[in-house]
């Protein structure tokens, strides 16, 4: 029996794309003297190509905007950071059914958890603007944990945290090895929020497959 569900946080409770267009708009408009002929849906697209699903550093990401873009002023790696740093989390938008999913989860009586990598400072910023907190029974941040997924600690912290077994929990997530490999080497039902990533040929494709959060629900019922 699913007692407990557990989620990561960007490009599954958060929608990267839609958050980078709210900060693509928050860029043009500071430095829209540095780059006066272009628009917002080209900043918004090499912005979102450069970030690669923020697998990328900052200063890569500046250095291919750098490349592919007009500037009449350069920006230094170090401005671009500080300016992400600071207005990004403020853009953050949340997927298509975050809140009536987890109201409707809650509602049933089950745990909900985050399992999140990245620092401390960017994802509370995060956490705090999709009010997450008030759904949270756990939420576990690399950065303030030492770990990051796949390792399955990280898992197991959570775990601990919600007080259940490996068996009555689910982990949804967009990628492949960190939240789908992570959470079944821990023991865990794992279901792949696909769309985002491409599942690695040398991996068996998973059963579990959903097109969105607000499908989170459906897929419980099945399990029970």
């Amino acid at each position: 029996m699913i007692r407990g569900v557990v989620f990561d946080l960007d490009d599954t409770l958060l929608d990267r794309r839609r958050s980078i267009w709210n900060y693509a708009v928050r860029f043009h408009e500071t430095f829209a003297d540095r780059l006066p002929n272009v628009t917002i849906a080209q900043l918004n697209s090499a912005i979102f190509i450069a970030d690669r699903g923020g697998y990328r550093s900052k200063a890569e990401v500046m250095a291919e905007l750098s490349s592919v873009l007009p500037w009449q002023a350069d920006l230094s790696p170090a401005d671009f950071s500080e300016h992400w740093k600071t207005v990004y989390p403020h853009c953050c938008a949340p997927s298509d059914g975050m809140a009536t999913t987890l109201a409707e989860l809650k509602r049933r009586g089950l745990k909900l958890g985050l399992i999140t990598n990245g620092s401390s400072f960017a994802q509370r910023a995060k956490i705090t603007r999709l009010g997450l907190g008030e759904w949270m029974d756990s939420v576990v941040i690399s950065d303030e944990v030492k770990l990051r997924k796949p390792d399955r600690r990280i898992f197991e912290l959570a775990q601990k945290q919600l007080g259940l077994e490996p068996a009555e929990l689910v982990f949804v997530g967009d990628h492949p090895i960190n939240d789908v490999v992570g959470a079944h080497e821990a023991g865990w039902t794992a279901v792949w929020l696909r769309g985002k990533h491409e599942w690695p040929e040398d991996r068996e494709t998973p059963s579990l497959q959903i097109e969105s959060v607000a499908l989170t629900e459906a897929i419980l019922r099945k399990l029970n």
